[in-house]
């Protein structure tokens, strides 16, 4: 979630900071149970 807030929710670049491709950061969210939009 911290992340998210850093890219103001831009999940592209949040999976690009963390090192994931962004299909792999929607699992990890789904998996959190964090909303996907």
């Amino acid at each position: 979630e911290r992340i998210l807030e850093k890219t103001s929710g831009d999940k592209k670049r949040a999976a690009e900071l963390l090192g994931f491709s962004l299909s792999t950061l929607y699992r990890k969210m789904e998996r959190l149970g964090l909303e996907i939009d």
